[in-house]
């Protein structure tokens, strides 16, 4: 065989292997598979972040040391007296879900999440006043080194903008449901704070009042240029313009969660 065919046919192989591998690497490095679940109502942070952060040879996310969360089958009585200043503990979980497409031939999710989660909500009588929480953004963590640094860095900016914070700006009107235990959704309203700038939000949100926790769960989507968030651009990599912020959060009332 002449020397201009060994050089033809071995071009033609390494084509053939780049074609090949261009195809296959989406499913090699899981961007063929979608995010662990979104968070719902009662999701606890040991499990969830194991659910994002934890892998097993690059496959599915696999929990680890994942606590079992274990609800009333039936509604729980009301507590005696809700009214007061209830304060976010530490099963608490937030984070993002962003969705990304390998060169159009794949799409996946980009999940992060945290439990460093502050806040509180005040009840009096059947009604919510008040609600914030604040989430250490320097804290979340999802299961690429690289893409937290970018999220840390060039994305959010943390060293400058540490925390993305909610706050209510409407009340909310509880119903007998959820104060009895059933997981009942409310439409509320507020302002998220992210890289230092605010806009108004609309919030689904779940809650129920299961034994002495009130939990709430929700989501708020997040147009990534009303925040002056640029996504990061690679040539191979295209995200979405816009995100997912998620949490489920747990609240004790303060006189019960006092040392």
């Amino acid at each position: 065989m002449s020397r201009l065919k060994i050089a033809l046919t071995a071009v033609g192989a390494a084509l053939i292997l780049a074609v090949v591998a261009f195809f296959a690497i989406p499913a090699i490095l899981g961007f063929d598979q979608e995010g662990p679940p979104q968070l719902v109502v009662g999701d606890r942070a040991e499990e969830s972040i194991a659910l994002a952060v934890g892998r097993e040879d690059g496959a599915q996310p696999v929990a680890q040391n994942a606590e079992v969360v274990e609800v009333a089958a039936e509604p729980v009585a009301r507590i005696e007296n809700a009214d007061g200043t209830w304060v976010i503990v530490g099963d608490s979980v937030a984070g993002y879900r962003v969705f990304k497409e390998f060169v159009g031939l794949s799409d996946f999710e980009a999940v992060g999440r945290t439990s460093s989660v502050t806040g509180e909500l005040v009840i009096d009588g059947d009604t919510v006043t008040d609600a914030e929480f604040s989430v250490n953004l320097t804290t979340v963590t999802s299961d690429d080194p690289r893409r937290d640094a970018q999220f840390r860095g060039p994305i959010l900016n943390t060293d400058i903008f540490r925390f993305g914070t909610f706050s209510l700006t409407s009340p909310i009107e509880l119903t007998e449901a959820a104060l009895n235990g059933e997981a009942v959704t409310f439409a509320a309203t507020g302002e998220l704070t992210l890289k230092g700038v605010t806009n108004e939000v609309d919030v689904p949100l779940t809650a129920r009042l299961v034994g002495d926790e009130v939990q709430v769960a929700g989501s708020i989507d997040v147009v990534f240029e009303d925040f002056g968030i640029e996504p990061p651009f690679t040539p191979s990599i295209v995200v979405a313009d816009e995100g997912v912020v998620e949490f489920s959060l747990f609240f004790e009332q303060q006189a019960l969660s006092a040392s």
